[in-house]
């Protein structure tokens, strides 16, 4: 079966709003035009896409299963018309990365500052997110590039082996917590404080699981899990918790004063992170530049180190 871009534009545009009049607002066309280019569809596929009721336009069965595939050719369509528009100089590219909040906090924007030096006509979107969203948003084509720690590869997913860097991470608290004071502290003495992580299957809460096994130790209970680093810092700040931070978040807050991390030099939290691109298709332009500029600062980033 056959789609026209037009249509799938059509269709997802009143998916999108759940409503003909905004859709056609937005797209540009007569209300009459919109519902005529979205009938054709209809026809071409024997079914109606669209319950119409005083609601506005929901979406059928068959509608509910077309949506991601629409969604997902629409992006490939856009993806091809700008890569063929930046190598004929008429429109600029667009660089489509993705990261874990540590890599979006340091290594991240290093790249961006030297691709944008070198070619300023580049644009840039980044998601910020923890792996299962950015996987999500590579196999959609939301994102080319993501960067997150190390991970095996998937059938839709794979890791760039020559892109990757190291780091450390630490257990982080108000530099008046109690924790701080002491002359000698063992990573048991963090078990009965108040913790606040990501949530128990993300890379972060995995990494410390392991870290906290390598010491013979149980992992802490989490009282608190988000994904919001706002809220890690909040109760940090006021509440006296502990928090798994990962050095280039940690560089940021130590900075400006407000946490340190735990005086533990024998945490031996290292970590790998590394850049991922979808299996299956060809890396656009701008994201190889991208990718180019992480090269170069992986391969001169000094050994991570014990901060206090």
């Amino acid at each position: 079966m056959d789609f026209d871009r037009r249509q799938l534009s059509a269709f997802l545009a009143i998916a999108t709003h759940g409503s003909l009049g905004r859709a056609a607002e937005v797209l540009h066309l007569t209300q009459p035009a919109l519902s005529r280019t979205v009938k054709r569809l209809e026809e071409q596929i024997g079914v109606p896409l669209f319950e119409r009721n005083s609601r506005g336009m929901l979406l059928t069965p068959v509608g509910e299963t077309l949506l991601p595939h629409a969604s997902l050719m629409a992006r490939v369509a856009e993806d091809a018309s700008n890569e063929i528009r930046a190598l004929r100089g008429l429109e600029k590219g667009t660089i489509k990365v993705g990261g874990i909040a540590s890599a979006v906090s340091m290594i991240l924007p290093q790249a961006i500052d030297g691709v944008l030096t070198r070619w300023p006509n580049l644009q840039v979107r980044v998601l910020e997110g923890v792996w299962d969203r950015l996987a999500e948003a590579l196999a959609k084509h939301e994102i080319d590039v993501a960067l997150a720690e190390a991970m095996a590869e998937s059938d839709t997913v794979v890791p760039i082996a020559d892109c990757a860097w190291t780091d450390n991470t630490y257990i982080v608290a108000a530099i008046d917590h109690p924790l701080q004071q002491r002359d000698e502290l063992a990573l048991a003495d963090t078990l009965g404080q108040r913790w606040v992580c990501t949530p128990r299957g993300t890379a972060p809460w995995l990494h410390m699981q392991r870290t906290f096994r390598a010491h013979g130790l149980p992992a802490p209970e989490m009282a608190v899990e988000t994904r919001s680093i706002m809220v890690m810092k909040s109760l940090m700040k006021h509440a006296g918790f502990l928090c798994w931070m990962a050095g280039p978040m940690f560089e940021n807050e130590r900075a400006a004063g407000l946490f340190k991390a735990l005086p533990l030099p024998d945490l031996g939290a290292g970590r790998t992170l590394t850049a991922f691109r979808r299996r299956d298709g060809i890396l656009p332009a701008p994201a190889v530049k991208l990718l180019d500029a992480l090269r170069q600062i992986a391969q001169q980033a000094p050994a991570p180190r014990s901060i206090r």
